[in-house]
């Protein structure tokens, strides 16, 4: 069994063989024999093994697979920076229109029909209005609600709360 591990170990090393860089009219080409007569050999350091994945020791591709070792970590570096952005943003609507929400709960409890409210929360808090004319405004359709005692009107474009008037409230 002694013997059989040996032998692997001796027969490991002779699997790597010397590669040979040849330019042959005007093309680099990579071979294992040597270069023919008329193409001019370049040195190339060290060995390459045959087994898969290996280089032999020179290390010659490591600057390239530096480089895109770098470019793939700037690539990480960008798509985290870009998800942390979003992030923000992110966090940020949710606060605006928690914000917004609470702004719309305060008006109902004041008894005032604020702007991004629905229609239907104006009706619900002054009632039934009076009067209701419509009109065409930046390519939408608005409805002005009134109400005459006490004075109020609501402007609602695409189902929400523009603008809001009542006399005497502040």
């Amino acid at each position: 069994m002694q013997w059989l591990i040996i032998l692997m170990l001796l027969l490991v090393p002779s699997m790597a063989q010397a590669v040979n860089r040849c330019e042959i009219d005007g093309r680099t080409v990579y071979q294992s024999q040597p270069c023919p007569p008329e193409a001019e050999q370049r040195a190339l350091e060290g060995q390459v093994s045959s087994m898969a994945g290996g280089t032999g020791g020179s290390g010659a591709h490591r600057p390239a697979y530096g480089a895109a070792e770098r470019r793939i970590q700037r690539q990480r570096q960008e798509a985290a920076q870009q998800a942390r952005t979003a992030n923000r943003r992110h966090a940020e609507q949710r606060r605006q229109e928690e914000e917004q929400r609470e702004a719309r709960r305060q008006a109902r409890r004041s008894g005032i029909v604020a702007q991004g409210m629905s229609e239907r929360d104006a009706i619900r808090m002054y009632g039934r209005p009076d009067r209701t004319n419509i009109s065409q405004s930046g390519g939408g359709t608005c409805r002005h609600l009134h109400w005459s005692d006490p004075r109020r009107s609501v402007m609602v474009c695409d189902g929400e709360v523009r603008s809001s008037y009542a006399q005497g409230v502040r």
